[in-house]
This record gives structure tokens, sequence and C-alpha cells, in this order.
């Protein structure tokens, strides 16, 4: 049985899927009904939002009509032989995937993928239609009263549809996998409502400062670390498209919990880990120094860790991440 957030709907559509999610979908999964989202213009509304540890997050569209069909290159929906067909034309949903997707980095700095479903719970399958709305909206995630019966054949289909997203992001390093521990951290997050989510409901938020040599490492520790819950910014995945770097990372750091920086002989000569450094110390935020070559450090940075301890990491286990993890977490707890 799925994790419901909030209360049972009332809708008809959403109570089918409701009672397809409460007697099918593992209870690993996340379900919240009538997701309010306020701009500061004005309040939109998601009908559905799954939180799928390792899959994603899924906004859904759920229409109650008893028939979906295409006629003149159309798709509509008929509610009842005595009702004259309406047009289907989900113009929010897009919008909606775009609108959660920034509402999770906002709170949570993390960015999993979001996909779309469309969901007919009363509606008999329509190939046709099917075809149509993928065409139509770029979705595959197309379920009709049949495919809201057997548990593994939906997540299977989430899961195909997330492997076929990864293939045509172009940027695997773009998206963050969502855990367990974001998944239930986003959880807490809606199921209080809170404006500004108190720790735990919002995880420790660490910027990982590095030389663009030591690529390998600093994708495996942040790999570690976001297992752990702790959500890591770096670039530059997390810079948005279009943006400077500069900027972006200046912002990054006055909004981190703890500043991680990995030492080595070629990120202490680099200028821009040297600006980054430098921007910590102005906040005064709480920095833990990695060093993951066996070097001298040079003057600079000499000077700046007189009164900081630094730790050697010169292969990653996980003594050295139980430590950082620690580290990170004792500092919020001040």
């Amino acid at each position: 049985m799925a994790r419901l957030i909030g209360e049972k709907p009332t809708y008809p559509g959403e109570i089918e899927f409701y009672e397809f999610a409460m007697r099918e979908i593992p209870d690993y999964v996340y379900v919240m009904f009538n997701v309010e989202f306020n701009d500061g213009i004005r309040i939109r509304e998601a009908d559905a939002i799954l939180l799928v540890p390792h899959i994603g997050v899924f906004v859904i569209e759920i229409k109650a009509c008893s028939y979906i069909f295409v006629k003149q290159g159309q798709i509509l929906m008929l509610s009842s032989p005595l009702i004259d067909p309406r047009p289907y034309r989900p113009k929010q949903l897009l919008e909606l995937r775009n609108i959660t997707r920034q509402h999770i980095w906002e709170k949570f700095h993390v960015t999993p993928f979001v996909y779309e479903i469309h969901c007919f719970p009363r509606a008999k399958s329509n190939e046709e239609a099917k075809e149509e709305l993928a065409k139509a909206f770029g979705s595959e995630l197309v379920f009709f009263a049949e495919d809201l019966v057997d548990c593994d054949e939906f997540m299977l289909k989430l899961n195909v549809c997330r492997m076929q997203m990864n293939k045509l992001s172009g940027d695997k390093n773009r998206y963050c996998d969502l855990t367990d521990t974001m998944a239930h951290n986003m959880y807490k997050y809606w199921e209080t409502g809170m404006d500004n989510p108190a720790r735990p409901s919002k995880p420790p938020f660490v910027f990982l400062s590095y030389n663009r040599l030591n690529l390998q490492v600093a994708e495996e520790l942040k790999a570690e670390l976001e297992n752990r819950g702790i959500f890591v910014w770096k670039a530059p995945e997390d810079v948005p498209l279009s943006e400077n770097y500069l900027p972006e990372e200046m912002k990054a750091i006055e909004a981190c919990d703890s500043f991680l920086i990995l030492l080595s002989s070629s990120s202490q000569e680099s200028m821009e880990v040297r600006k980054e450094f430098d921007k910590a110390v102005e906040l005064n935020k709480h920095i833990i120094p990695l060093r993951i070559q066996d070097i001298e450090l040079n003057e600079y940075f000499t000077k700046a860790f007189t009164a900081i301890q630094h730790k050697d990491m010169f292969k990653l286990n996980s003594v050295i991440i139980n430590d950082i993890e620690r580290c990170i977490r004792e500092h919020l707890d001040q």
C-alpha cells in the first residue's frame, strides 16, 4: 500500500486511482492528491503526484471520462452518451512538471527527473488515443482502467520511461537519483505543509569545490553523500541551462550549510577553487577540507588551514564517508 499524503480524494477518477494506489502500489512510494503550488501570482493545482524512489517524480493528470478517442485528429473525451464529447487538452501538465521541478529545487536543492502521466481510470484502452497523446504531448505514460490492475506492470512502465528519458536527456549529470531518503524528506515536507521546512525535512545542503581534473573523485563523493540524504551542489550539472557559472556558484555557496573542498595539486592552484573558497570564508561557512592527494599545501592554503583541521581522503571508504556525514550533521545540530 502506497503512503498517502493528505486526505483521501473525493473527485471521480481520483477515487479509482487512489484505490489502486492503496491496494497495489508498494509502500515505498508516496502519493499525494490535489497538490497546490503558489508561485506568487496564482495557485496551480496538480491532480496527483507520485514520489517513486530510484525512478523519479510523476505529475498526474486524472480525467474521469468513460471513453477517449480520436476524431479528425483531435483527442476527445466522453463521460456519457448523453453529453457531447470534450477535447482533451492538458495545457497545464507540462507547466506543472516545470513548477514541480523548480519547487523541489528551491526546497531541497535536488533535480530528480519529473515526468507526466495521463490517467483515465474509468476508460478502456484506446491505442490510437495513446499514440496521439504521445505525439501531441511527448508522453508515453498513458494509463487506462486495465492499466491500473497489476502493480508490477505499472511500476515496470514507470521504470521504462525513466530509462528512455535517461537516454534522451543529453546530460545525464543534470538529473539526480531520487533516493529513498530524498523521497522521504519530500514526503515529510509536503505532509507538514510548512513554507520553510525545518530540519530534518530539509536535508543538509553541501557545496562541493573541486578542480575538473578531480572530477571522478567529486562524482563518487557526491553519489555517496546523496545516498545518505545529504544534497550536494556541484558544477556543472547544478548550474541552470544558459546561466553563467560564477554567479550561480556564489548563490549556491550563500545557501549551503557546509562547504566541502577537495585539495589536490591542481585544485590548490585553481583560481576558480580559490574564489569559491574565499567566498565561503567571507560568509563564515562551515568548511570541510579534504586532501585527496599526498601533497604539501601551498602557502595560501597552509595559512588558510592553520586553525582548521583537514582530513586525508586518498581513497573513498565507508569510514571516511561516515566521518564526513557526522561532521556535516553535527554542524547543523549546533
